[in-house]
């Protein structure tokens, strides 16, 4: 497991409060509580469903969390969701993806695709 990416999410974790929020500062200056979500880890059997390999730090992404919603407002919504495998594969199904490019998130403020 990549030791980067577990320190990443283990750091983020200890910053939020009980309720899984976050004090954000954003581009105008203003505060506001973000909420973070994080899925319960993904199977090595659920990791071998996708249709295409992944890179290893995904993989171990996946194995903490498998998916996430990020900076969420709980009253002007946005934010950030990364997909769990269920859903990438949902998705992966109706849209055709060039090759070697797989969805792993959207951004819910109008940034699309990851």
């Amino acid at each position: 497991m990549s030791v980067r990416i577990k320190m990443t999410l283990d750091a983020l974790n200890k910053r939020l409060d009980e309720k899984n929020m976050l004090v954000v500062q954003n581009e105008e200056r203003f505060l506001g509580k973000l909420q973070f979500r994080f899925n319960p880890p993904v199977t090595d059997e659920e990791i071998k469903k996708l249709p295409f390999n992944i890179p290893s730090d995904y993989e171990a992404f996946l194995k903490i969390c498998n998916g996430a919603t990020l900076f969420d407002d709980p009253e002007n919504g946005g934010g950030l969701q990364l997909l769990s495998v269920e859903e990438i594969l949902e998705d992966y199904q109706y849209i055709d993806y060039p090759p070697d490019w797989f969805p792993i998130g959207y951004g819910y403020d109008g940034c699309g695709s990851l």
